[in-house]
């Protein structure tokens, strides 16, 4: 904590996917977050999607307060990069963007790789606002 705390900047860890061995569940990233006081937490949703839709449901629930912002995205074990929730979206993923605090900030995180990309960034933007 001291180390980070003499360069005046926040820091925050995420949740990981399920190609990473440790900060997959609720259960690790609640310790990690326990024993260092200091920490903040973003919130990947496509890494704990990837999971299991459970997983996301859990992280939204029991860790909610300590949420400092979210990674919005799509991703499944088939996948290279993250993409656009609105293509992917159901009706059990919606019931869980409902669950995110409205105060929490939302990072795009899908990859546009061409220009052709650009106009789903707004389609994202108009889902997210579609869900208030």
């Amino acid at each position: 904590a001291g180390v980070l705390n003499n360069y005046g900047f926040v820091a925050s860890i995420e949740n990981m996917d399920w190609r990473k061995d440790s900060g997959k569940t609720v259960k690790q990233i609640d310790a990690i977050l326990k024993e260092n006081e200091w920490l903040k937490f973003t919130f990947d949703f496509a890494h704990a999607s990837a999971v299991s839709l459970e997983l996301t449901k859990e992280y939204l629930e029991k860790l909610r307060d300590k949420i400092t912002q979210i990674h919005m995205s799509y991703l499944d074990k088939t996948m290279k990069d993250h993409s656009f929730l609105h293509q992917h979206a159901n009706k059990r993923i919606e019931s869980l963007l409902r669950l995110i605090p409205d105060s929490v900030p939302l990072v795009l995180e899908a990859v546009a790789s061409n220009q052709a990309d650009l106009p789903l960034i707004r389609k994202e933007i108009d889902y997210f606002r579609s869900l208030n």
